[in-house]
């Protein structure tokens, strides 16, 4: 679940009497031990970033916020942590769409994401966000053995339309599912089936998706990155991209 950004209404002309504003309920912000940054992402030149983007109003953001906060990052020396602003900053980043965004980033490139948190007072929320959390770090060499933090995919993951984290879907059946702008972060889909899926806008990050099939399926906007095709091979020897998604745009 994520915050998604807003769309500006626009009000009728000369109301007879203004509504009263109501001031956006503060909920949480920066995870101790991130430093705030306004600027580019291009311009976090540090060799591992461990990258949040948040808003102080999204309560969402403030159940990650409180899952970022239980790891002892002073004994991973070496790893960036940084803060986003939704409120300041300069230019939203590519595919943030909404808040919160974990990414992880290499020399100014982003090389892993995954969108939104499960909100705080939800069963299992924190335990499930600390899960995703650490598969993120994990298979990214932050953390040993990502395998530890894969969580079996249950039937309510199967239909969900949205975001999917750290999941073992190898195998699962999405044939003509529609899927349009969900995302695939850090997920086995070995062997999956997308036939005739609506994959319009997706993105798949860090997963493996050697055997899975696409025949059939709307794949306008999708993305990949760092992750392996459906022939096996990574999809940066092909400019971050697959075969099976047909010809590039």
């Amino acid at each position: 679940m994520s915050c998604r950004e807003e769309v500006a209404v626009r009000a009728s002309p000369e109301p007879e009497e203004p509504a009263p504003t109501k001031a956006a309920p503060i909920y949480g912000g920066v995870p101790a031990g991130f430093r705030v940054w306004t600027g580019p992402i291009a311009e976090i030149r540090s060799d591992a970033a461990l990258v949040m983007y948040g808003s102080a109003s999204c309560g969402v953001s403030a159940a990650l916020t409180k899952a970022l906060e239980v790891y002892d990052f002073d004994g991973l020396p070496g790893l960036d942590r940084v803060y986003l602003p939704k409120e300041g900053l300069e230019e939203r980043p590519p595919r943030f769409d909404g808040t919160p965004v974990l990414a992880f980033v290499q020399r100014g490139q982003v090389v892993d994401l995954q969108r939104g948190a499960v909100p705080l007072g939800s069963y299992r929320g924190f335990e499930e966000n600390v899960r995703t959390i650490s598969h993120l770090l994990a298979r990214n060499g932050v953390l040993p053995d990502a395998d530890r933090f894969v969580r079996k995919a249950t039937w309510v993951d199967m239909r969900r339309s949205t975001d999917r984290v750290g999941l073992d879907l190898s195998g699962a059946e999405f044939a003509h599912a529609h899927l349009n702008g969900a995302w695939f972060s850090g997920c086995d889909l070995k062997a999956a089936h997308f036939e005739g899926a609506d994959l319009e806008n997706a993105l798949f990050t860090h997963v493996d998706l050697t055997g899975a099939r696409f025949e059939g399926a709307r794949t306008i906007g999708v993305e990949i990155l760092n992750s392996i095709c459906p022939d096996g091979t990574p999809s940066r020897a092909h400019g971050e991209w697959c075969a099976a998604f047909g010809m590039r745009p």
